[in-house]
C-alpha cells in the first residue's frame, strides 16, 4: 500500500508536466543553477486541482497529491537540472515506506529569454520522452507558500 501512494503521488506530478509536451527550442541554452533556484524559492507548484509542492527558500520541498498522498524533502542540483528528493506517507493510514523518491527536471533558455522543462528523472526510473518532453513549467510555478493550509490540514508537519 505505501509503495502504492509514492506511485501513485510522482505519476499524478508526471502527469500533469508532460501535458503539452514539445521538442526542446532551437537555439537554447542551459539555465544556470542560480536562476533555477530563483524561479523555484519560495514558490508553489501548482500541477494539477489536488497535487501541490511548495519549494522554500532553504531548499526543503512539502507537498500533497491527489488530496491524499503527503511528501516532504529536498531540492538537490547538478548543472540545470534540479531535481525533488521526496519521502512520502498516505495521510489517511499515516504510513510511509521511508523511502526516498526522486524527480528531476532540466532548464534552459530560448533563443526568446523563454525559460522551457523537461521532466528528465522520474522516481520509478521510466523511460521518459527526452526528445520532446519540453514543456512550460513556470506556468506552474506561483509565488508563496500556497500549499501550507491544506498540508497541515491533512496531517503534514
Amino acid at each position: 500500500m505505501v509503495k502504492t501512494t509514492t506511485t501513485l503521488l510522482i505519476a499524478a506530478i508526471a502527469l500533469a508536466a508532460n501535458a503539452n509536451a514539445n521538442p526542446m527550442p532551437k537555439g537554447a541554452v542551459p539555465m544556470t543553477p542560480e536562476a533555477i533556484l530563483a524561479l523555484y524559492a519560495d514558490h508553489t507548484a501548482i500541477w494539477n486541482p489536488g497535487t501541490e509542492a511548495y519549494f522554500a527558500s532553504d531548499g526543503s520541498v512539502r507537498g500533497f497529491a491527489k488530496n491524499r498522498w503527503l511528501f516532504w524533502g529536498k531540492v538537490s542540483q547538478t548543472g540545470n537540472e534540479i531535481c525533488m528528493n521526496n519521502q512520502g506517507m498516505d495521510s489517511k493510514t499515516k504510513k510511509s515506506d521511508g523511502k526516498t523518491t526522486s524527480d528531476c527536471w532540466k532548464w534552459v533558455t530560448a533563443a526568446d529569454g523563454k525559460p522551457w522543462t523537461l521532466y528528465s528523472k522520474a522516481f520509478d526510473n521510466r523511460k521518459l520522452d527526452l526528445v520532446k518532453g519540453w514543456y512550460e513549467e513556470t506556468k506552474n510555478l506561483k509565488p508563496g507558500n500556497l500549499a501550507a493550509v491544506k498540508y497541515s490540514a491533512m496531517g503534514g508537519q
